[in-house]
């Protein structure tokens, strides 16, 4: 017999005699009183020795995970719920909340099935991590922006005699304006001053006089106070900057702006616009005088790349297409521009196109190959966009995933083919960062390379000590990028799935400074590895824009299918039948002997 029933047996005993009792009392006076008080107290005793549950539905979300990152702020952090984080640091800096520490996130995840959705708090993880995670539904929760440099980019590598840039966008929460000043050698080499309660977007510059590698500085001053400083490494080769030809059917917008950016960035430019038939508009920037009437490969030798729009390419002799074919063959490069989102020339047909009815008043924000950042958003009328096919090499997407800008190799060149009609609305917008870069990485892309064919980026671009970088490699004569070397140690690089003529390879820095980096134990080039304290609020401001387009990508899951409803008991506490018991027994003892 179990105990439970045994308590009840004695306790219905009990009760019987209680009441028997009280009913043969001679004084009847508070009767039902007495009979209430001795059922109650016998009760009571019952609920203090035999627990007393009862079951509720509840919705247990056992399949999400709050994750904890740098930055957080305890007051946006929920209550009552179970805290994770897999950075040390934030326990540290928070020592009022219980959180519980995740050695590895992806080993953690992987024991734990069941989980289904993140809810990320914080600056977020850096792409390493995200990459982890495209099978998860992601919530993110973002710190609030850091003050200060929002973002930061310069040339890395500058000729002689050409003019470092540094240029980026400084955000100021202070009372008091900020003097930015970009300093090196000892000396004060440029300033600009930021108001109060402002964000701003800034250019500093400097033509360097020596040679080799260099770290200048980037200073915030509030006063006499510094609030920060930043290094700006960067070498100086004696190796000029591509040679452009650029071929204009008609005078436009969007070249008019190229033509003037290459200009200032010291590009030697030759710009032929068609005027009409046979008559054309010359300009020469930083180069000498020279024949462009007509396009042959004499001509084609002198440069490293070509830049034409569509019609210009259509209505070329074809002796002219011919001389270009054969230059691109022997490793020139060619930036085409569509126009009017229709490929006419036999260059730009070599790519497969698909059309779209264009939105009226959408903007389209663009995303760089391997760049998590998202420029910003471009309003155009954009209906044109490629198939990407096996030998295709896409370097431009918007936010759709649809990409605008494609490339091909064709021989020991390199084609790339644009259906974005207009970029010159960055400049209009004071967004002159977001061009640089644009133009930057497309014409790195498509410019003739030197013997070794070998490039490679690194990302993120501010690689940091301890925190892991990825390095990827393009062999643009397929060969197998192997062995890749940062300094004495060895990185065994992974090729690409789609993309055979890529390498990727990731790698932790361990120290702060300039390394060297060989490939094939042929190519040989250097980057500089910041400290972890270096370039703090660019590199936090660059992580909540990745983790938000990376949570905006992933497919949000019902909250229902997260939480499930599970039935669970609860004991009512033992106190109240105590507090009962007193206040019954406490009621016959009195009641006794005061009658």
């Amino acid at each position: 017999m179990e105990f439970k029933t045994i308590v009840l047996i004695i306790a219905a005993i009990f009760i019987c005699f209680l009441l028997f009792k009280e009913w043969k009392r001679a004084d009847k006076s508070r009767l039902y009183v007495r009979l209430a008080a001795s059922l109650f107290a016998v009760i009571a005793l019952v609920l203090l020795i035999v627990p007393f549950k009862y079951s509720v539905n509840r919705q247990n979300n056992t399949h999400q995970l709050l994750l904890l990152t740098a930055g957080i702020s305890e007051d946006s952090i929920p209550k009552s719920v179970k805290l994770f984080t897999a950075d040390s640091s934030v326990i540290k800096e928070n020592p009022s909340l219980k959180v519980n520490y995740i050695a590895d996130l992806s080993y953690f995840l992987a024991q734990h099935p069941e989980i289904q959705q993140l809810d990320i708090y914080g600056y977020g993880l850096n792409p390493t991590e995200l990459t982890k995670l495209k099978s998860y539904s992601l919530n993110y929760h973002p710190a609030s922006t850091p003050s200060g440099f929002q973002s930061a980019s310069w040339n890395h590598q500058i000729a002689a005699t050409q003019t470092l840039r540094v240029q980026g966008t400084y955000q100021n929460t202070e009372d008091e304006p900020i003097k930015l000043f970009l300093t090196g050698l000892g000396t004060s080499l440029d300033s600009v001053i930021v108001a109060p309660k402002s964000e701003v977007e800034f250019s500093l510059s400097n033509t360097p006089k020596q040679n080799g590698y260099s770290v200048y500085n980037l200073l915030a001053l509030s006063g006499k106070d510094t609030l920060s400083s930043e290094e700006i490494p960067f070498e100086v080769t004696p190796k000029p900057p591509f040679k452009l030809l650029m071929l204009s059917s008609a005078p436009d917008f969007e070249f008019k702006f190229l033509k003037n950016w290459l200009y200032d960035h010291q590009y030697p430019v030759v710009f032929r616009s068609r005027i009409s038939k046979d008559k054309f508009g010359l300009d020469f920037l930083n180069y000498k005088t020279i024949a462009v009437n007509n396009i042959n490969q004499q001509l084609l030798q002198q440069f490293d790349l070509l830049i034409a729009d569509d019609a210009e390419l259509a209505i070329l002799s074809g002796d002219e297409k011919s001389a270009l074919d054969k230059q691109i063959a022997l490793g020139m490069g060619l930036i085409i521009r569509i126009n009017d989102n229709k490929p006419i020339s036999a260059f730009s047909k070599r790519f497969s196109y698909a059309t779209t009815l264009a939105a009226k008043d959408k903007s389209y924000g663009l995303k760089l190959e391997h760049q998590e950042q998202i420029l910003q958003p471009l309003s155009i009328n954009q209906a044109l966009y490629f198939n990407i096919k096996n030998e295709n090499q896409p370097l431009v997407a918007d936010q759709d995933g649809k990409f605008l800008v494609n490339s091909l190799l064709f021989g020991a060149g390199k084609m790339v083919v644009s259906t974005i009609p207009a970029t010159y609305d960055w400049v209009l917008g004071g967004f002159k960062n977001d061009y640089s870069r644009y133009w930057s990485k497309i014409i790195s892309k498509a410019a003739k390379k030197s013997d070794q064919q070998i490039q490679y980026e690194i990302e993120p671009k501010f690689p940091t000590v301890s925190l892991p970088a990825q390095i990827t490699v393009e062999q643009a004569n397929g060969e197998k990028s192997n062995p890749i070397q940062i300094d004495s140690a060895s990185l065994a690089p992974q090729q690409n799935k789609y993309l055979p003529y890529l390498w990727n390879a990731t790698f932790w820095p361990q120290q702060k400074g300039w390394k060297t980096l060989k490939i094939n134990d042929q190519f040989s080039s250097s980057f500089y590895v910041y400290g972890a304290d270096d370039w703090k609020s660019v590199r936090n401001n660059a992580a909540i824009q990745a983790n938000l387009q990376f949570a905006k990508n992933q497919l949000q899951k019902p909250k229902e299918l997260l939480s499930k409803s599970e039935k669970q008991e609860m004991e009512i506490s033992k106190w109240w039948f105590f507090f009962l018991f007193l206040l019954s027994a406490g009621y016959l003892w009195a009641e006794s002997n005061v009658g």
